[in-house]
C-alpha cells in the first residue's frame, strides 16, 4: 500500500520518502514495534480491539476540556462517570469502522493519496510538503503507517455517511407543506391576567399561617451546615517554588532544538531516466543537460523525457525537501548546488540517474535561544513542579494520616496555609466545597463525629485538599415567627394564581358564547390586546401560548377560536384567534427559502439516518468491556 502511496505523492522516489516514513518511526514510536504484545485492553470490538493507551489518551483530552468548560465549577466532575462515556463513544465509533471494514467499504491507495495530498494543512506554496507531514505525524503522537491507517479508516466511514446523505431523498411536496405551515399567520387577539396584580389585594390571616406551618411543618427546617479548616496543595503553586537556571534552559534549547528551529530546506526539479545507470541512459541525461544549458526549460523536459510518472506531470518539481529525506547520493548532489537555477551533474541512485535543478533555498529559520527562553522556563518550571506535586501529594498524605487530630503541623511540614471554608451543606457548597468530594468528607463520620483530618481528596490531575471540622450546625426547625413572612406571601402567591385561573375560566366561558375577547375582558375590567397576524416565531406574546394558539383548529364559518395558557409564574393569558393565512409558496421572494429548507430537511434526514444505523450497529456488535481496566 505504502509504495502505490510514495508513487502517488512523489512519483519516482519509493525509497525516497522511505526515509519520511522512517523518520517519524526512528523519533515517534519505532520501539513499539519491538516491545509489542504487552498492550492492555480495556474493550472487545467484534473483532478490533482499545488499547488502555489510546482511551487514557481520549479521556484525558476530555477531562482537560471538560475542566476548560466548567472553570471553578470543574471539581464536579463525575470522573468515573465520564470515563465511561468516553469509552462508550470509542466503542461506538471502532464498532461503526468494524461494520463498514465488513461492509465491503474500501479506500483506493490513489484516494487515501489524494486524501493526503488535498489537505491544506500538509500543502506548502499549494504542495504536498514532506516538512509539513512530519510535523503533522509529531504533533499527534503517530508514526506515517498508523496516520494513514486511520485516516484510510475515517474515509471509510465517510464513504457510509454519504451513501446514507444521498439517500435522504425529500419530496417537493414534504418542502411546501412544512414551508407553508412555518409562514402561515394568524389573527390573534389576547389577555393576560397577571396573578401578581391580583396578589396585591389578597389577606392573609395570622390564623392561614399558623395552619399552613403546622400542616407542613417539615418544610421549616435549616439545613445541617459545617465549616473546615482545609490544606490545599496545587500544581499552579508549586511552580513558584522550583528553580530553573539558564543553563537548563540553554541545555533544554540543544536537546529539543528541532522544535524551535527548521532546518534549511530546498525546492528542486528533477529529470530521471530509469535503468542501472547504463552509458545510454547517462549519455541522454547529458543531451537533456545540454539542451537546458542551451535555454530551453527544464520542467517543459521533465514532463515530455522523465521516467518518474509522479513528478514528470509536474515538471519534475519535488517539492521542499529536508536533508534525510532523499537517498544519500541525490541528498549530496541536491545540497551541493549552491544557487536558484543551478544543475547538477549526473546523480546515479538504485533508481536510474538524475539530473537535477535547484529552484529555491529556504535558510535555517527559527527561534533563537533567548527567543525560546520564556516558553523553555515555563515548561521546565511546570515538570519539575509536576514532580514536586507526586511528592508532596504523598507526603501530604501521609503527614495528614500520622497527625489526625492537627491540620496545622501539617501544613507547617509542607509550607502550606491552612484555610477557612465558608459555611456550606451537604448539598451546596462555595469555593472548595463545590467539590460534592469535599462535601462527602466533611460530612463524614471520620471528619464529622470523630474530629479527625480527612483523606487526601484529589480534585482533578493538579489539586488536593486534606479538610478538618471547624464548625458544625445541626439542622433544626425554624420558629414560626421567622418564616411567617415567607408563608404569607406564598398563600398570598397561591391564591392570585386560583384566582387568575377562576378569572381566565370565566372569559373563556364567555368567548364559548361567541362573544368577541375585547368585549368579554372589558366586563371583566381587563384589556384585550389585537395582536394581528401572527407567527410561529412571534415575540408577540408568550412562546407557549404561541405554540397553543397554533395548535387551535381553524375557525369555520366566521366562528371564533380560543383557548388559555397558564404560564410557569402563574399569569394565565386567554386568547381568540379569527383567521387563518397561508403563504404562498408559488411567489418569487419564496424560492431562496424552500431551496434552503430542502436542505436542511434533507441534512436532517441524512443525520436522522445515519444516527439510526450507528445505534443499529451498535446495538448488533459483540463487545466486551474491561472496566476494571480503566
Amino acid at each position: 500500500m505504502l509504495q502505490s502511496i510514495r508513487d502517488g505523492i512523489q512519483g519516482w522516489v519509493s525509497a525516497l520518502i522511505i526515509g519520511v516514513i522512517c523518520v517519524p518511526f526512528a523519533f515517534w514510536g519505532v520501539t513499539s514495534y519491538f516491545t509489542g504484545g504487552g498492550e492492555v485492553v480495556v474493550a472487545d470490538v467484534d473483532g478490533g480491539e482499545i488499547s488502555q493507551r489510546d482511551f487514557q489518551q481520549a479521556y484525558q483530552s476530555r477531562f482537560q476540556a471538560e475542566q476548560r468548560r466548567l472553570g471553578n465549577a470543574a471539581d464536579l466532575i463525575d470522573q468515573q462517570a465520564l470515563k465511561l462515556q468516553v469509552l462508550e463513544g470509542m466503542v461506538s465509533r471502532e464498532s461503526l469502522t468494524q461494520h463498514v471494514l465488513k461492509s465491503g467499504y474500501n479506500i483506493s491507495d490513489e484516494k487515501l493519496v489524494e486524501a493526503l495530498r488535498n489537505n491544506p494543512y500538509l500543502q506548502q506554496d499549494g504542495q504536498f510538503s514532506q516538512s509539513r507531514y512530519g510535523q503533522l505525524l509529531a504533533a499527534l503522537g503517530m508514526d506515517a503507517a498508523t496516520y494513514e491507517e486511520s485516516l484510510r479508516r475515517s474515509l471509510r466511514v465517510g464513504q457510509l455517511q454519504t451513501a446514507l446523505s444521498e439517500s435522504s431523498a425529500v419530496s417537493e411536496a414534504e418542502v411546501v407543506r412544512l414551508w407553508k405551515l412555518q409562514n402561515q399567520a394568524r389573527e390573534v387577539a389576547a389577555v393576560t391576567i397577571k396573578a401578581a396584580d391580583l396578589s396585591a389585594g389578597i389577606e392573609v390571616s395570622e390564623e392561614d399561617i399558623k395552619d399552613w406551618y403546622e400542616d407542613h411543618s417539615e418544610d421549616f427546617y435549616s439545613e445541617e451546615r459545617v465549616r473546615v479548616n482545609y490544606v490545599e496543595l496545587t500544581l499552579a503553586d508549586l511552580t513558584n517554588r522550583v528553580e530553573v537556571s539558564e543553563e537548563d534552559i540553554a541545555s533544554r534549547y540543544e536537546e529539543d532544538k528541532e522544535r524551535y528551529v527548521t532546518p534549511e530546506q530546498r525546492r528542486a526539479r528533477h529529470i530521471l531516466i530509469a535503468g542501472d545507470g547504463d552509458d545510454v541512459a547517462k549519455e541522454k541525461l547529458k543531451a537533456l543537460k545540454a539542451r537546458i544549458e542551451a535555454g530551453e526549460d527544464f520542467a517543459e523536459l521533465a514532463k515530455s523525457n522523465s521516467d518518474d510518472p509522479g513528478s514528470a506531470v509536474e515538471g519534475g518539481d519535488l517539492g521542499w525537501v529536508g536533508r534525510g529525506v532523499m537517498v544519500k547520493p541525490f541528498e549530496d548532489a541536491l545540497f551541493d548546488l549552491d544557487t536558484a537555477g543551478d544543475l547538477s551533474g549526473i546523480v546515479e541512485t538504485q533508481f536510474g540517474v538524475h539530473l537535477i535543478q535547484l529552484d529555491e533555498i529556504q535558510d535555517e529559520q527559527g527561534q533563537t535561544l533567548a527567543e525560546a527562553s520564556a516558553e523553555i522556563e515555563t515548561n521546565l518550571r511546570n515538570e519539575r513542579a509536576e514532580t514536586l506535586y507526586v511528592d508532596m501529594l504523598e507526603q501530604l498524605s501521609e503527614l495528614s494520616y500520622e497527625n489526625p487530630e492537627d491540620l496545622q503541623s501539617t501544613a507547617d511540614e509542607l509550607e502550606l496555609n491552612v484555610r477557612v471554608s465558608g459555611w456550606f451543606t451537604r448539598e451546596r457548597g462555595t469555593g472548595v466545597s463545590v467539590s460534592d468530594r469535599v462535601r462527602d468528607a466533611a460530612f463524614s463520620s471520620t471528619v464529622l463525629d470523630d474530629n479527625e483530618n480527612s483523606e487526601v481528596i484529589e480534585l482533578g490531575d493538579e489539586r488536593a485538599v486534606v479538610v478538618r471540622k471547624l464548625g458544625h450546625e445541626p439542622a433544626v426547625q425554624k420558629s414560626l415567627a421567622s418564616v411567617s413572612d415567607d408563608i404569607e406571601q406564598l398563600l398570598k402567591n397561591k391564591r392570585a394564581q386560583e384566582q387568575a385561573q377562576e378569572l381566565a375560566e370565566g372569559l373563556l366561558d364567555a368567548l364559548d358564547d361567541g362573544t368577541v375577547l375585547a368585549d368579554a375582558a372589558k366586563e371583566k375590567d381587563l384589556e384585550a390586546t389585537d395582536l394581528g397576524a401572527i407567527k410561529r416565531s412571534s415575540s408577540a406574546m408568550n412562546a407557549a401560548a404561541v405554540r397553543d394558539v397554533f395548535a387551535l383548529p381553524r375557525p369555520k364559518d366566521g366562528e371564533l377560536e380560543a383557548g388559555l395558557t397558564e404560564l410557569v409564574n402563574g399569569d394565565v393569558v386567554v386568547y381568540q384567534l379569527s383567521a387563518v393565512t397561508e403563504a404562498d409558496s408559488e411567489a418569487d421572494s419564496a424560492a431562496a427559502e424552500l431551496a434552503s429548507l430542502r436542505n436542511q430537511l434533507e441534512a436532517q434526514r441524512g443525520r436522522a439516518e445515519l444516527f439510526a444505523t450507528l445505534r443499529d450497529i451498535r446495538e448488533n456488535t459483540d463487545v466486551t468491556l474491561h472496566t476494571n481496566r480503566l
